[in-house]
């Protein structure tokens, strides 16, 4: 659209206005200052912030492997172990129910010549590409990390 107008009047009587208020929110304001005193105290005394499911922890933490070959004892850290495997066995597992499960509904979908079962969350779509498309409100943020 801009490449094609040459008078930059005409770009502005085509927009739309849309006004989104925000409102003062004097608790949600609380919380963002206490989380930035919070990240500065870690920054001002050097110190790492705790491990968490986050991408950026996860890359900062590859970018400190080194190329030694060192093995530690899995007898002084056996509880951290024992806790990645059973959380990789309960991935496993429910990649598994996950797969079945979408699978079962594309057979309904099929079955009925549909594309999409309307939910109170929105619709499961069956696309075009083949992909089955669950609504956003299902995934919680926790869920969506790798």
């Amino acid at each position: 659209m801009l490449g094609e107008i040459e008078n930059p009047a005409d770009v502005f009587s085509r927009a739309m206005l849309e006004v989104f208020p925000v409102y003062r929110d004097e608790a949600a304001i609380a919380s963002l200052f206490a989380g930035a005193r919070a990240f500065m105290d870690l920054v001002d005394s050097d110190t790492q912030p705790p491990v968490d499911y986050s991408a950026e922890c996860r890359d900062f933490l590859n970018g400190k492997r080194l190329p030694a070959i060192v093995a530690l004892k899995y007898e002084d850290h056996a509880a951290l172990v024992d806790e990645l495997a059973a959380a990789h066995a309960a991935s496993k597992a429910a990649e598994k129910r996950l797969a079945t499960a979408k699978n079962l509904t594309r057979e309904a979908l099929a079955l009925a010549g549909a594309n999409r079962i309307n939910t109170d969350h929105g619709p499961v779509v069956w696309t075009a590409n083949k992909q089955l498309r669950v609504p956003k409100g299902w995934s919680s943020e926790e869920q969506e990390h790798d």
